[in-house]
């Protein structure tokens, strides 16, 4: 017993000093990446004109590690003509002064507060009331750092099913191996079927926030609405697992609160109640493509 002790208490040790390596080194990393951004002119690099525009939000402190994304974005092999960052009305009275060096390609928008949607809810409406489908829309969440060439795969698999959903990585069926979803981390809208003129039951808030028992599962909405509407999914990257470890740096705000996982009466953790809220969210979205088929 007192040798399996021993042992154990040396394997305990060892995954400490591990995880105080790990930490020092992603310390070194933001630290050198930080720098860099404070250093770099991004006002004198050549203006793309490719109707290309990412959306996100971002919420409390995360907003403070959001440069480190958006340097990954900026410097995509093909890089899109802007960036829109949409928050709360009134949740910021400042923004940070390192954000002020992305602009005019970062436009801060404030909208009304409609949790994890507002990534991408005001730039679909905009874009549809807009009716120029040329336009490349993409949703990214906040909290990684994404590969230099994560537009770009969007765009070559988004040539070869221009009428799918694009998302870069995404959970697939065991059997099938087809996308269960769409994923936060990257997905190229199909601007023929989500456009407030064509589907206006998906953009109402009453639709995805007044009736929703769980909030902020932006997800799953989205997903719902494609496998209904027999909207086509398509993955870049095949597991979803391996390819996040390996596709994506996780920053710092990853590991605070986000919008879809902070503890409130909005978001309920319990993972018995998902395959209900499932089912909810799924005959909810027959219903309103019923009533507004039946319009």
């Amino acid at each position: 017993m007192e040798f399996l002790k021993y042992y154990y208490v040396m394997f305990v040790d060892f995954l400490k000093a591990l995880r105080k390596t790990a930490i020092l080194q992603e310390s070194r990393f933001l630290y050198k990446l930080n720098r860099k951004i404070w250093m770099t002119d991004y006002t004198a690099m050549p203006k793309e004109n490719n109707k290309i525009i990412i959306s996100f939000t971002t919420h409390k402190d995360r907003i403070f590690y959001v440069h480190y994304m958006l340097d990954s974005l900026f410097f995509q092999t093909i890089r899109p003509q802007e960036v829109r960052m949409y928050v709360a009305r009134g949740e910021y009275k400042t923004f940070p002064d390192i954000l002020k060096r992305f602009e005019p390609w970062l436009k801060i928008i404030e909208v009304e507060d409609i949790g994890s949607f507002k990534k991408f809810i005001p730039i679909l409406k905009e874009v549809g009331e807009k009716d120029d489908k040329d336009f490349r829309i993409i949703s990214v969440d906040d909290d990684i750092i994404y590969p230099p060439n994560f537009v770009a795969r969007l765009l070559d698999l988004k040539e070869k099913n221009p009428s799918a959903m694009v998302t870069f990585i995404a959970i697939r069926d065991k059997k099938t191996g087809e996308p269960e979803g769409v994923n936060g981390t990257g997905t190229l809208w199909n601007l023929e079927v989500f456009d407030p003129k064509i589907l206006p039951c998906f953009f109402k808030k009453e639709n995805f926030w007044d009736s929703m028992p769980l909030k902020n599962n932006d997800d799953m909405w989205v997903s719902m609405f494609c496998k209904q509407k027999g909207v086509k999914i398509c993955a870049v990257c095949g597991s979803y697992y391996e390819s996040y470890r390996r596709e994506y740096v996780p920053l710092p705000s990853e590991k605070m609160h986000a919008l879809t996982s902070a503890p409130s009466e909005l978001n309920i953790g319990k993972t018995s109640l998902k395959p209900k809220y499932k089912k909810h969210v799924e005959d909810l979205v027959k219903k309103l493509l019923e009533e507004e088929s039946g319009d």
